[in-house]
């Protein structure tokens, strides 16, 4: 399954109504698919991107997308400043979407998606 298949898709606008959610956060926008398809149902859509080559790709791709808000870097820093600077407005929907970046890591440092919760810690 994928996120933008017909069922996620649902799944995400249903959560999204039920809960009056306008940010849509995602981890690992590579080519920018995620956040072009919910671009159409959030106010706003944070995504961030480590590689910069599908940064650059994915910038160009949502560059008419102006409620999109990209950024290149990792993951838990991303959400350190998107939760710092947002922590009065809520809910969102965070989708963590980041994989491993380098195998050659210690196994401690692959799961990226445990680093990016811990940057969440004490967001609303």
């Amino acid at each position: 399954m994928s996120w933008t298949d017909a069922i996620a898709i649902k799944t995400i606008r249903d959560l999204k109504e039920e809960f009056n959610v306008e940010d849509f956060v995602e981890t690992g926008t590579f080519k920018g698919v995620n956040a072009e398809c919910y671009s159409h149902f959030f106010d706003k859509i944070y995504s961030c991107e480590i590689d910069s080559s599908n940064f650059q790709k994915s910038s160009e791709r949502l560059k008419d997308k102006p409620n999109v808000h990209l950024t290149e870097g990792t993951s838990s820093e991303f959400i350190k400043k998107y939760c710092y600077e947002t922590h009065e407005r809520y809910p969102t929907i965070f989708y963590l979407d980041a994989h491993f970046y380098d195998p050659k890591l210690p196994k401690h440092k692959r799961f990226v998606v445990l680093e990016e919760l811990e940057a969440m810690a004490g967001y609303n």
